[in-house]
């Protein structure tokens, strides 16, 4: 008779408006149910929780492009890097705040974190253990007040975040010498969402009076437009 059991569900109502994403390789539903992560599968309509436990509720949730790993940051801002292969937890961070959102970049080399007025994009870590798994990349300012939401262009050189302050603002991944941040203003109220168009040649902001701003990539009339963009909104 065998008396190992081992915990696989959840029982009983515990859904806290957590996050939900989908699994990009199976196609399986990910959702924060307190300091817990479960995953429904869509199509067997079965559900289990993984093996892991962060000490507060689950706030953000991110997975990687390849589904290989996932970034669960609870309400204290303590993070957990989550080998979904294995279904253990590789590496720890305290990030010492509240972390509004957390994005991949498309290629997994980075993700970014929304950290009250500060964006900060780390080096995503390897799925081994090892002494030094994160490593700062760069920290990211420009805004007023909190930011809310970030989003990756798909070459994964530029970020956009928008917040509190009713602004949208591109970072550049990497330092450049010409390169000024654009701040994206005249929403009427804070930025909920906000992502690039495919092409990269635009910026869809939807803020929380449900209004769409859409920033389409311009050549300014004062400079060659070989050399010089601005982004301009078309509502």
């Amino acid at each position: 008779m065998s008396l190992h059991y081992a915990f696989t569900n959840l029982c009983g109502t515990v859904y806290r408006q957590g996050p939900i994403l989908f699994e990009p390789t199976t196609h399986a539903l990910l959702a924060a149910v307190g300091n817990r992560v479960s995953t429904y599968n869509l199509k067997t309509n079965a559900t289990t929780t993984l093996p892991v436990e962060a000490r507060t509720n689950i706030v953000s949730l991110a997975i990687a492009p390849d589904g290989a790993s996932l970034i669960a940051v609870d309400a204290d801002g303590r993070l957990l890097f989550i080998n979904l292969r294995t279904r253990a937890v590789v590496a720890h961070l305290n990030l010492k705040r509240k972390c509004a959102a957390v994005a991949f970049s498309p290629d997994g080399r980075h993700v970014a974190f929304a950290l009250g007025r500060l964006v900060q994009v780390w080096r995503t870590p390897r799925l081994e253990r090892s002494f030094t798994p994160f490593e700062l990349h760069h920290t990211l300012g420009g805004h007023g007040d909190d930011v809310l939401c970030l989003a990756w262009s798909s070459d994964s050189l530029f970020l956009a975040s928008g917040g509190l302050d009713m602004n949208v603002v591109v970072h550049s991944l990497h330092s450049l010498d010409s390169y000024k941040p654009p701040a994206l203003t005249g929403h009427r109220s804070s930025v909920k969402s906000a992502s690039f168009a495919e092409d990269d040649r635009a910026i869809y902001a939807v803020a929380k009076d449900s209004s769409v701003s859409v920033w389409r990539l311009a050549a300014r009339p004062d400079a060659d437009p070989r050399q010089e963009r601005s982004l301009r909104c078309v509502r």
